[in-house]
């Protein structure tokens, strides 16, 4: 739900490995052009809600970085990557997390 994960209040990033990187790469040079636009609705963005963000403001980065950066903290998104997320930002909720896995 992009609503959830677009907060402006969101501690953690939505990140696409080397496989979304190849969509919006593909995206960006496809022919129907607005590479751009192009590359959020390929990740599944509506474009009333692109539309909506970007007449408030709202602004869409794209960052890409070598796993091995020391400076970021990447997780594999597995469940276990989840828990590990969940317990340096939202302690409580790894905690709840864990009774379920």
């Amino acid at each position: 739900d992009f609503q959830k994960l677009a907060s402006p209040e969101r501690e953690t990033v939505f990140v696409l490995g080397s496989e979304g990187l190849r969509l919006f790469l593909d995206a960006a040079g496809s022919e129907e052009g607005g590479a751009p636009l192009q590359m959020l609705l390929k990740i599944g963005y509506d474009i009333v809600d692109i539309h909506d963000r970007i007449r408030a403001g709202f602004v869409f980065d794209l960052c890409v970085f070598e796993r091995s950066d020391p400076v970021v903290s990447v997780q594999d998104a597995t469940w276990d990557g989840v828990y590990n997320v969940l317990k340096e930002i939202y302690p409580d909720a790894a905690v709840a997390m864990l009774k379920h896995m």
